[in-house]
């Protein structure tokens, strides 16, 4: 299956993406704002036959920069992401 998702905010354009083995995405935006993102699958709670759902839940802003965010890049681990 296919999952696609808005990773803009209202205010600013995505300008960089990193996804990391973790289930974390990055997104840096031309606002200066780097956003992080979990994503993962849901299922129905009912069980049988229903569908698995993708799904991106948006977890915490960083701001610091000063112009748009360019690249980004988690570590292999996941731990550590550069910008």
């Amino acid at each position: 299956g296919r999952f696609r998702t808005e990773f803009s905010s209202p205010d600013a354009e995505a300008t960089a993406i990193a996804v990391s083995s973790k289930h974390a995405i990055a997104t840096g935006g031309s606002d200066g704002v780097i956003r992080l993102w979990r994503f993962g699958r849901e299922t129905d709670a009912s069980g049988a036959d229903t569908p698995i759902v993708p799904t991106a839940h948006f977890l915490q802003a960083l701001a610091g920069h000063t112009k748009e965010v360019s690249s980004l890049a988690f570590s292999r681990t996941g731990a550590a992401l550069a910008s």
